[in-house]
């Protein structure tokens, strides 16, 4: 079926209305997102209007690729696919016309959003039904087929296509965070919590495989791809596990879990440090497995001085499942995949003091450790 003729997405913002006197900033950084995320579509321009940007097509352009691609982008709340057309009740109507395609039954729904036009949403809205049957169209409130119609104040907008936007704030517009995310459920869907907060990823990945390279063309790669769609990262770290596990061999199993938790904090922190980053963010949900109990999480963080963040810490596995399917991370994060995280411990200690974990930290030389695999990771 050929594709409709739109001459533009119509691309409203979120919640970057509030924010007064920085909102400029904002839409620069949504600008600038919204080029890498159409990077290699073709499209004329972004023009800049005062409640809206438009991306405006050319002739070889898919608009509702391109659409797609621009609803997944952090700071945008809805995308349209319209038309434009003279800021007149019967120019509107005409409008109205070309663009249903045929459609018997629309139902119409108008603004005005410059007020100063010699009429009103409700005007709008009752003229061009009133006077629809005269292009065979048929106005019906309950219609599916919906067509919007925008008044401007030089022009207006008519689109009969619609797309939620994901909302947030542009990633980027609120610095950057290091994400520690492995290959399961949890972390993956944190990181796109913390990018619609607008802040940029750089993403810390601790594998088990025999060399950096293997990890990367793993199924993380898969994971990685998909949060892309979302916003780029800053860096992409690959980080082997052995060297760990082989310093704290002789631990107690019990606390494996833990110490471990608190090597993998204080690699995220290096990383804040040497890439100037703001936070620290993570997948952990309270009390949902045994290294994230209220008493293991201060106990594994202490001494870590950097903010951090956990998205997920008031949600259960099942709401965390729902929201991951809905985006598209699911189908990544369930392929079969051993990484650390499905490390088992017996008995695992659920009320570690940080004391204790300092004690064993020094004791097993992680200190070591850490530089060690520090000097063996890749950053991509």
């Amino acid at each position: 079926m050929k594709q409709r003729r739109y001459e533009f997405a119509d691309v409203r913002f979120g919640e970057l209305w509030l924010k007064g006197s920085n909102r400029g900033n904002f839409i620069a950084q949504l600008i600038s997102n919204m080029e890498a995320a159409l990077h290699g579509e073709s499209y004329s321009r972004i023009e800049r209007l005062r409640d809206r940007l438009l991306v405006v097509f050319k002739s070889e352009s898919d608009a509702r690729r391109i659409a797609s691609k621009l609803s997944k982008v952090f700071g945008i709340s809805l995308v349209f696919l319209g038309i434009k057309c003279e800021p007149t009740l019967e120019d509107m109507l005409k409008a109205v016309s070309s663009i249903s395609n045929g459609k018997k039954s629309v139902r119409i729904e108008a603004r005005r959003s410059y007020k100063l036009h010699g009429f009103s949403s409700v005007d709008m809205r009752d003229y061009i039904i009133s006077n629809a049957a005269k292009h065979g169209i048929a106005p019906e409130r309950n219609s599916r087929n919906r067509i919007y119609v925008d008044a401007l104040k030089d022009s207006a907008i008519v689109s009969d296509f619609r797309l939620k936007g994901a909302g947030g704030l542009p990633v980027g517009s609120s610095g950057s965070a290091v994400v520690l995310i492995s290959g399961g459920i949890d972390s993956p869907l944190a990181a796109y919590l913390t990018m619609k907060r607008g802040l940029r990823p750089i993403y810390i990945h601790f594998h088990t495989f025999p060399d950096n390279e293997q990890a990367a063309k793993s199924k993380m790669s898969s994971i990685f791809a998909k949060l892309s769609e979302y916003g780029l990262p800053i860096a992409t770290y690959y980080v082997p596990s052995h060297i760990f596990q082989a310093y704290a061999a002789s631990a107690p199993q019990r606390y494996e879990l833990v110490l471990f938790k608190r090597f993998i904090y204080e690699f995220a922190l290096k990383v804040v440090r040497s890439e100037g980053a703001g936070a620290i963010a993570t997948g952990e949900s309270l009390g949902q497995v045994a290294s994230q109990t209220l008493k293991n999480l201060s106990a594994t963080q202490h001494g870590i001085d950097v903010l951090f963040f956990r998205p997920l810490i008031g949600m259960d596995k099942q709401e965390i499942t729902d929201m991951s399917s809905r985006i598209g991370l699911y189908q990544y994060s369930i392929m079969k995949y051993r990484d650390v995280c499905s490390i088992k411990a017996r008995n695992p200690a659920t009320g570690t003091s940080a004391s204790s974990i300092n004690a064993l930290y020094k004791k097993y030389k992680l200190a070591d450790a850490l530089e060690e695999t520090a000097s063996k990771s890749l950053k991509l």
